[in-house]
C-alpha cells in the first residue's frame, strides 16, 4: 500500500473493475494531485498476508457509517479475503471449493485456476459477487458465488454451478474449457458473467454471458456464440450488455441488425465462411430454451 494521502475511505468504494461500468477506469481521486504523487511512498505500517495468485484486481469496500474500509483480495486459490485499510490485518477470510490444477485441465497458463475474473461489490446488500473454476467430483466446474461482506459467508441459495444450470437447457458449456477472465459486472440489478476458453485455445467452448438474477440466485438468460471457440476474453461494460439508447438489449429479446456488427473466431484450414450468428436464449417453462435471434 502507498502511503502520503489521506486515507483511502475518502475516495469512496471501488466496487468493480476499473471502478466503471463502461470498464475505462476514468475516475479521479481529488487528493491525488501531481504534488502529492510526487511524495508517495510505501506505507510500512501495512503489512497483509494472502493465500495464493491473484490475477483479479481488489476491490475497496467502505461500510456506510464506517470511517475505515476493506479491501478485497480474491486468489486463484479461491481464497477470499478483507484486509483493513490502515494496517492490513486480515478481518474475515474465506476459502471456497478447492480450486482446479492446471494439470487437471486441458490447457491453460494459470496453475491453479480459481478466482481469475474480478469480482463486483453489490454496495446496497453488501454482497461480493464472482466466479471460481473449482475442483469437484464431477470434474472442474464454474460456480458463482455471492458472498457476505460482513463476515465472507456464502449466502443462502448459492453458489450456481454454471454447467449444470446451462446443459439442463440444453445449451453446451464444459467448464474445463471454458475461461473467465472477464470482470463480472452487477448492472441494475442483474448479475453478468462471460466466458471464453483458456490459453491454449484447446475445445469445445463457446463465447458465453450468463445473465443472472441476484434475488433468487438464478441464470434467467443466457448470450452465446454459434461456433466453436468464439471467445468472450474480454469484461462485459454494461453499455454492450444494454444499450438502450440505441434500442439494442441484448437480454431483452431485441437485437435489431446487429448481427453483421458481431465477429467471432472461426478456425478453418480449407475455407472462410461468413462469420456465424450469435444466438440468444431465455429460461421458459419448458426443457429446450428459446430461440431469440
Amino acid at each position: 500500500m502507498l502511503a502520503a494521502l489521506p486515507a483511502a475511505a475518502q475516495a469512496g468504494s471501488v466496487t468493480t473493475y476499473h471502478n466503471s461500468l463502461q470498464r475505462t477506469g476514468n475516475y479521479k481521486i481529488a487528493q491525488l494531485t501531481l504534488a502529492a504523487a510526487a511524495t508517495v511512498h510505501r506505507d510500512t505500517r501495512f503489512k497483509a498476508g494472502i493465500d495464493g495468485h491473484v490475477y483479479a484486481q481488489p476491490l475497496f469496500w467502505l461500510p456506510p457509517g464506517s470511517k475505515r474500509g476493506l479491501v478485497i483480495v480474491a486468489t486463484e486459490s479461491n481464497s477470499v479475503a478483507a484486509l483493513d485499510e490502515a494496517t492490513g490485518a486480515t478481518m474475515w477470510q474465506v476459502q471456497l471449493a478447492p480450486s482446479v490444477p492446471l494439470d487437471q485441465l486441458p490447457c491453460g497458463n494459470i496453475d491453479p485456476m480459481g478466482i481469475t475474473g474480478t469480482p463486483a461489490i453489490d454496495p446496497d446488500t453488501a454482497t461480493l459477487y464472482l466466479d471460481a473454476q473449482t475442483k469437484t467430483a464431477n470434474g472442474a466446474r464454474h460456480m458463482v458465488y455471492a458472498l457476505s461482506l460482513n463476515d465472507g459467508s456464502v449466502k443462502t441459495g448459492w453458489p450456481i454451478d454454471v454447467q449444470a444450470a446451462l446443459t439442463a437447457q440444453s445449451l453446451p458449456f464444459d467448464s474445463a474449457h471454458q475461461g473467465a477472465r472477464g470482470a463480472v459486472l452487477l448492472f441494475k440489478n442483474r448479475l453478468y458473467v462471460s466466458y471464453g476458453g483458456n490459453s491454449g485455445d484447446c475445445q469445445p467452448y463457446h463465447g458465453t454471458v450468463i445473465q443472472i438474477a441476484p434475488s433468487n440466485a438464478t441464470i434467467e438468460a443466457v448470450w452465446q456464440t454459434r461456433a466453436d471457440r468464439g471467445g468472450i476474453g474480454g469484461d462485459v461494460a454494461a453499455d454492450i450488455v444494454l444499450r438502450e439508447r440505441r434500442g439494442i438489449r441484448l437480454f431483452g429479446a431485441l437485437l435489431p441488425r446487429i448481427r453483421h456488427a458481431l465477429r467471432f473466431r472461426h478456425h478453418s484450414k480449407t475455407s472462410r465462411p461468413r462469420p456465424p450468428r450469435s444466438r440468444l436464449f431465455a429460461h421458459c417453462s419448458t426443457p429446450s430454451p428459446r430461440f431469440l435471434a
